[in-house]
């Protein structure tokens, strides 16, 4: 009986923090693609502002998406580590 509680207790913890995983992961993308639009229209317009302020959104997407994969690697060691610990 304890070993379904368990497991209930973390699918219930995955359940709560989906949403803001999945939000995470879109943040970056959203970010990306509007530096891609800007940077094209600011081509496209001879607007150097405008492209220059695309490439730092591109980046700082990039950058999110790149934070947001370092964290899901820590928060899946720490997992690993609390396995063994619990000895599953």
């Amino acid at each position: 009986m304890r070993r379904f509680d368990a497991r209930r207790r973390h699918v219930t913890y995955l359940e709560t923090h989906m949403e803001a995983v999945d939000m995470g992961d879109a943040e970056g993308k959203v970010d990306e693609a509007k530096g891609r639009i800007k940077e094209a229209a600011g081509a496209l317009t001879d607007d150097r502002d405008l492209k220059n302020e695309g490439k730092v959104d591109k980046a700082a997407g990039g950058a999110k998406d790149k934070a947001h994969d370092l964290a899901d690697k820590a928060e899946d060691a720490i997992d690993k580590v609390r396995d063994k610990i619990s000895g599953q």
